[in-house]
């Protein structure tokens, strides 16, 4: 599946569906040396939902297709692991206070016969300080939002029965599962006109020993990198994610906006990092245009491996629906 064939999704599909209105349309692109990404997102709300809502809720829902392609250099050459990635989700708003979302999320890297799925459940609350005008959005005026939100995954790969470069022969049939757990909570505040601040952080649990999970994955990939382990699209199983961002208004339509995010492994508890700035300008009322420079640090394997730091660019665009 391509972006441009789920672009034609969004745009016909979806318009089409008389009860679906589409707000934006985001579409982001990463590129690096071991690590580029094409993400595509849309989000709206139900046609007239705002008039025809007489209990203060207010019904939203977004899709999203990302597909990311992971670099690993090995003795033999360059292997090149594609992993896609599908959200659904949908988030009741009530009074521009309150919020309950729940998103669907299906992953797949073919070349390593694996597959995820799991549901993500959310609540928040807004605190907003100030007045404001009656055709003015709460959310332009200084608030706090605070979020909970819970997730379950369960990643699976079917065997393939090969011999792995250790030695290990696995099963010939058969699958290899783990599943993950998490719980986060996040706070996001405008605190002027110019500064929003971003904090959050989230928490990993598994059913068994990631490790040993890891190390009986059985893959042709895995086989011709000579790895002890999957891949780095899921080898980086997290046991914790801690991220803060901060975005600057700078005059009246452009923003810089930048981000860190910690990982710790489940594995070592290494810990990798990524580090974002972005620049992003609107253009009348319809287009929001960005750039932006990406690092990102993977540390080196618990069994093999080196660590790695990769330099992207980041190229954003959003359209917004009058």
């Amino acid at each position: 599946m391509s972006n441009l064939f789920f672009a034609g999704l969004l745009f016909f599909a979806i318009p089409g569906a008389r009860a679906w209105a589409i707000d934006d349309v985001t579409s982001e692109t990463i590129l690096g040396t071991t690590y580029q990404a094409e993400a595509l997102t849309a989000s709206g709300q139900f046609q007239d939902s705002h008039e025809n809502s007489s209990s203060g809720w207010v019904p939203l829902w977004n899709l999203g297709y990302t597909q990311a392609r992971f670099v690993d250099t090995v003795p033999a050459g360059q292997v090149v692991d594609i992993n896609h990635e599908l959200t659904a989700g949908l988030t009741g708003e009530y009074h521009e206070n309150f919020l309950v979302d729940g998103t669907f999320t299906y992953s797949a890297t073919p070349l390593e016969s694996l597959a995820g799925f799991g549901p993500t459940l959310g609540v928040g609350y807004f605190f907003h300080f100030g007045e404001n005008s009656s055709e003015e959005k709460s959310t332009a005026r200084p608030y706090l939002l605070l979020r909970m939100s819970g997730s379950l995954m369960k990643y699976t790969q079917t065997l393939s029965g090969t011999n792995r470069a250790t030695g290990a022969t696995r099963a010939a049939r058969g699958t290899n599962s783990i599943d993950q757990a998490s719980i986060e909570l996040s706070a996001k505040a405008k605190i002027r006109r110019w500064l929003k601040v971003k904090v959050s952080v989230k928490k990993y649990s598994y059913n068994r020993n990631v490790a040993d999970f890891l190390n009986q994955l059985d893959s042709q990939l895995a086989l011709r990198s000579a790895t002890a382990g999957l891949s780095s699209s899921v080898s980086g199983l997290p046991a914790t994610d801690t991220k803060i961002e901060f975005t600057f208004r700078i005059g009246e339509s452009l923003d810089l906006i930048t981000s860190a995010l910690w990982s710790a492994s489940a594995v070592d508890g290494s810990l990798g990092r990524t580090l974002r700035a972005t620049l992003e300008q609107d253009f009348g009322e319809n287009w929001r245009l960005g750039l932006g420079v990406q690092n990102q640090y993977t540390p080196a394997p618990a069994d093999n491996g080196n660590a790695v730091s990769d330099n992207q660019i980041v190229f954003k665009a959003n359209y917004y629906f009058e």
